[in-house]
């Protein structure tokens, strides 16, 4: 797998990760700690490198990846509901952040 290093250094990471950055300071914000960010950076991690690990077996399933340039719509649809389940939980548990002090 000596490409998906050099893909994570590519331009096109830019916006994804900054993005990614975003959201993590946001939990970290809203939560008061850095372990939840810290664990949903390990499972975006985990996940891109089983989808890396797994691509001939997912290319035998019917869902190829190297014919993409991009992810599949039905699975950006699905991500797009587990980011949006996500922030409901994590609004909804920890209320209003006031920083009485700042």
């Amino acid at each position: 797998m000596p490409g998906i290093a050099s893909s994570a250094l590519a331009t096109e990471r830019f916006l994804p990760s900054t993005f990614l950055g975003l959201v993590l300071g946001w939990v970290c914000y809203r939560t008061g700690s850095v372990l939840p960010g810290m664990l949903l950076h390990a499972i975006h991690n985990g996940l891109l490198l089983s989808m890396a690990y797994h691509q001939d077996s997912l290319e035998s399933l019917g869902i190829g990846l190297a014919q993409q340039s991009h992810i599949p719509p039905l699975w950006l649809a699905v991500a797009g509901l587990g980011v949006a389940l996500g922030v409901a939980i994590l609004v909804a548990s920890t209320g209003s952040r006031r920083n009485d002090g700042i």
